[in-house]
């Protein structure tokens, strides 16, 4: 790499002023845990759609969001590396709740798409997946199809609110960006060109983490 950057400090400094420019907006905001959200499908009240409940309450602390949904009509608003859980209730209390998520951004405990989300009323276990910490700012839209068997009169309600997902944590995007520069480093067949890359990523990562340290 010092053969394609004239000067290979001035380089370095000149790399990390790019990319703290960037990014340098991302770092006053705090840093968050993973969150787990809970999605209540309630048909109980026999209303078109159904009502929602969505817990936790407070916004999540992430960048870059789209527009807030609304949660009463089921809009979950998350970050990446979060998790949705489903689960419902209806008059009867033995009905079947179906999700379903055609773009795949939720995912599995080894990282593979989920579409399809099944649950009985009396189940346990809720139904749901996380989001990838490098999923992007986006809006995805999931299906919720819920069957009420009370005994008298058996309706299925459908409804198709929103998962609405931000770009994450600084922390979150300072993991991303040490991911790139594995792979950049790993890209150079020259190994001097990779031995440059990776002190040049280091000297940026150890700077960025600097600057999540200081309160």
């Amino acid at each position: 790499m010092k053969d394609l950057i004239p000067g290979f400090g001035r380089g370095r400094s000149m790399a990390f002023v790019i990319v703290a420019i960037t990014f340098g907006s991302l770092f006053a905001f705090t840093t968050r845990a993973n969150t787990t959200w809970t999605v209540t499908v309630d048909v109980s009240k026999g209303t078109d759609i159904p009502t929602y409940d969505i817990n936790p309450k407070n916004t999540p602390n992430c960048v870059g969001s789209p527009p807030a949904g609304d949660p009463s009509k089921g809009d979950v608003q998350i970050c990446p590396g979060d998790a949705i859980y489903w689960t419902f209730v209806t008059k009867g209390k033995k009905g079947w709740l179906t999700v379903h998520q055609n773009s795949g951004v939720l995912k599995d405990m080894t990282s593979n798409p989920i579409y399809w989300f099944h649950k009985k009323e009396r189940d346990t276990q809720n139904p749901g997946g996380t989001t990838l910490s490098t999923e992007p700012d986006n809006i995805f839209t999931y299906c919720v199809a819920v069957h009420d068997n009370n005994g008298t009169l058996t309706h299925l309600y459908t409804h198709d609110p929103k998962i609405i997902v931000g770009k994450g944590s600084p922390l979150q995007l300072l993991n991303d960006i040490q991911h790139d520069c594995s792979r950049l480093v790993s890209a150079f067949s020259d190994q001097t060109k990779a031995n440059d890359a990776k002190e040049t990523c280091e000297y940026m990562e150890q700077k960025f983490k600097k600057l999540l340290s200081q309160k």
